[in-house]
């Protein structure tokens, strides 16, 4: 599974918004979808593509166990 998400500069984008994007996938959005993960994450930074910096978060979503609901 692959999260994108931008903004307005690279300092940034490896800041705040790498951390609100780590918490919203594995704190808010994998635990919705009764998903976790397996020890596996890439990211890929994109840059000069425009005046925006671009991030992606690879993951491998498994389904939790339902002792982890």
């Amino acid at each position: 599974m692959v999260c994108c998400f931008e903004a307005e500069s690279f300092e940034e984008l490896t800041t705040s918004a790498l951390g609100k994007a780590m918490n919203y996938l594995f704190g808010t959005w994998l635990a919705n979808q009764k998903l976790t993960t397996r020890p596996f994450l890439a990211e890929k930074y994109y840059k000069g593509m425009s005046d925006v910096a671009y991030m992606e978060i690879w993951v491998i979503p498994v389904p939790m166990e339902e002792d982890e609901f």
